[in-house]
């Protein structure tokens, strides 16, 4: 099911129409309310914007949008691009339904890998060694919270569990 919030990290390919010409850019998150963007030329604030989002080559999406923050490039940063983001002002409604549609298929395909990932865990406590096999985060998720709450691995004086990673001892709140 997808949420209201859906916020989809991307590479596509942008295209940000000003008076001067095109600027092309990298689109890194989308939502049904705005885009967060890369590009080599920076933005004016409050402007409003044609951008041409291109999710792959047979599939275009024209909006508009107000910048409502950029942040320069080259402050801090070893890229020179400018990241900006830009909140929707006109939509057409074939081009927004097909967004909508494109940002729960995305949700969709991410949930369905987080529920087939399967991995493998060791864990080493002064008192047990554990290995166990799982078939998804879920399952993991409830077998670490279950873990750390034994009485044998929580550190009585704290309240904190224990756990041993590579030598060290690392503390993790229960």
């Amino acid at each position: 099911m997808a949420t209201t919030n859906a916020k989809i990290k991307t590479n596509w390919p942008i295209t940000i129409i000003t008076e001067q010409g095109g600027i092309d850019g990298e689109l890194r998150t989308v939502t049904k309310s705005g885009v967060f963007i890369r590009c080599a030329k920076p933005l004016r604030n409050n402007e409003t914007y044609r951008m041409i989002m291109r999710p792959s080559p047979e599939l275009s999406l024209e909006m508009k949008g107000t910048l409502i923050l950029s942040n320069p490039g080259s402050i801090g940063s070893t890229s020179n691009l400018s990241q900006m983001a830009l909140s929707f002002v006109r939509v057409p409604e074939g081009d927004l339904q097909r967004l909508k549609n494109l940002i729960s298929g995305m949700e969709a395909g991410i949930m369905e890998a987080v529920k087939n990932v399967k991995m493998k865990l060791l864990i080493e406590t002064d008192r047990r060694v554990v290995k166990k096999e799982f078939n998804n985060l879920f399952d993991l998720r409830m077998f670490m919270n279950s873990f750390f709450s034994l009485p044998d691995v929580a550190d009585r004086r704290t309240s904190q569990s224990m756990l041993r990673y590579s030598g060290r001892e690392r503390r993790m709140r229960a």
